[in-house]
This record gives C-alpha cells, structure tokens and sequence, in this order.
C-alpha cells in the first residue's frame, strides 16, 4: 500500500507479515538489558535498533563469540558517537567516528557488554540512509540483503520511528523481488525464492 514519513497509510498483507515478525516479544533477558542500556545512553539520538542475522533467526549457536548483528538507526552521527562517549561504552573520539559514518555508512562498531556476555555488532546509520538503502534508490545491495531476513525492532524510539523502520523492511522485502526473480525457474515455493535471493545477495 502506499506510504508516508510516518509509516504505511494502508496497511497490506505484506506489512502485517513482516510487523508479526518484527515486533514480536524477545525471549533474550540479556539483550534486552544490553539494549536498555545503550537506549538509557544514547537517548533521543537513536532512532532505533533492528536486530537481523544467524541470532535473530536461530542459526548460530548462544555463546561467547557469537555476536548480535544490529543496524542501529541515529538521527545524527556526531551526536550519537558523543552520548556512547559521555556514558562510557566507546572510547573512540566523536568527531573521527562520526566522519567514518559519514563517508561510509553503515558503519560497523562493536558494542561490548561484558558483564552480560553481550556483544552488538552494530551497523550504525542515519535515518534518512536507512530509507535510502532499502529503496529503489539504494547505492548497494547490502541493507536490504540484511533486512529482508528475519528480524525484530528491539528499540523504537516513539510511534514515526516505528513506523519509519518497519516501512523500510517492508520496502527490502519488495526490493529483493527485482534481483532475486531472475534466478528462479518458472514455478517455485517461499522457500526456494528465499534461498534465492539468500545466494544473490551474498554476490555483493
């Protein structure tokens, strides 16, 4: 259905399928208290956090070096970088960082928990890259052969940035239609579309 900055004006089949998936309950305390924190840190400059990759669908096993794979979602680099710096989860300096960010988002960042055994590899971006990278006007394949996975908005932070976030995955759904037909024989199933678009998104 048709969209706006706030969310979908019309709510379709497909956006009901990926909201059921993405906002469904977590049933990881030890995340939940890793993203409570960096929430409490971080404040009005995150967006929000949308948790993808092999622990979001169940794939890799829970232990020590398995990190959390998540696309965190900021207003502006700078001030995101400078909240980490103040409530100690970065020492890296603002200004450096946030010009990485600029230049190449995402930009990978590891977020440490140690005392909850949490590790967030975190994809760090702005809003308006993440609406660009899972549009037609995307530069690369990258988010949307992330987003169009399995995932879960762990954080939000108020009702237009929910509805901002779950646009965008439903947009890399229909995104990877496009890229991923190609390939596919003339009848197929959900799952052999999957891994279809699976294989083409790891080609870039």
């Amino acid at each position: 259905g048709p969209m706006s900055g706030a969310g979908p004006a019309v709510e379709s089949p497909l956006l009901r399928a990926v909201a059921e998936r993405a906002i469904s309950p977590s049933d990881d305390p030890a995340l939940d208290a890793a993203v409570g924190r960096l929430v409490a840190v971080a404040g009005d400059t995150l967006v929000g956090l949308v948790f993808f990759g092999s622990r979001r669908t169940g794939a890799a096993r829970k232990d020590a070096w398995s990190a959390y794979d998540v696309f965190v979602v900021v207003q502006a680099y700078r001030a995101f970088y400078e909240a980490l710096r103040r409530g100690g989860l970065t020492g890296k300096g603002p200004a450096l960082m946030a010009l990485v960010s600029g230049w190449l988002p995402p930009t990978q960042y590891s977020l440490r928990f140690e005392d909850l055994g949490v590790h967030v590899k975190a994809a760090v971006l702005r809003l308006d890259t993440y609406r660009r990278e899972t549009s037609p006007d995307r530069r690369d394949h990258f988010c949307i052969g992330r987003l169009y996975q399995p995932t879960r908005l762990l954080h939000c932070r108020d009702e237009e940035a929910r509805g901002q976030l779950l646009e965008g995955l439903v947009s890399s759904q229909r995104e990877t239609w496009g890229w991923a037909r190609p390939w596919l024989p003339p009848s197929f199933d959900a799952r052999a579309y999957g891994l279809s678009a699976l294989r083409t998104s790891m080609r870039w």
